[in-house]
Parts: structure tokens; sequence; C-alpha cells
């Protein structure tokens, strides 16, 4: 979300619908060191993805069936899985995973 647009500034902006899809830039897995307050959440994959829509953001992703995230690779495709309800609430990030 932004207070303007970035080309025209204009301030009267409203929600897109996008379809979630995308290329996943770069990703780090943290599972040392984790921020105050993120211990718990140990090990986490970050990523920065590209949406096919042109809106680049960070958002979490979804471990492999394996717990890892070595199915992943930059240049990836991914797509959006929200996380449920108490997760949503808890940290509001969107969540992605590999696309099939």
């Amino acid at each position: 979300p932004r207070h303007l647009c970035p080309f025209c500034y204009e301030t009267d902006l409203s929600w897109v619908l996008s379809s979630g899809r995308g290329v996943l830039h770069s990703y780090a897995v943290q599972r040392l060191g984790p921020p105050s307050g993120f211990e718990d959440d140990l090990p986490y994959a970050v990523g920065v993805v590209k949406l096919d829509d042109g809106v680049q953001l960070l958002g979490r992703l979804w471990p492999d069936p394996d717990g890892e995230w070595s199915g992943y690779s930059c240049d990836g495709r991914v797509e959006f899985h929200g996380a449920d309800a108490v997760e949503i609430g808890r940290r509001p990030v969107p969540w992605f995973r590999r696309a099939g």
C-alpha cells in the first residue's frame, strides 16, 4: 500500500485484484539468531517476489513437504497461498509457495 501514486502523485488510490503469481527474485532461510519475537518461528524463509502484475513485495515462503526450502530457486515461479486466519492475525504478511 502507498499513500500516493509514485508516477502521477494521485492520492485517490484503491485496491486492485492480483493474479498472485510471480517470480522469486531472492530468498533467505532464517535458522539462527532471529529478531526479537521470532524465536518460535525458526526456521522460516522470506523472499522478494515480483508479481506478474508488476508489484514487488516481501513475503513468507511455505516449506517443501520435507520441511525445507531446497525446492525454491531464484527466478523460480511462485504463487500466493495464504495462511490461516490465526497466522495472518499473528504475522500479517503474504505467503507464497512454489508454483505447480
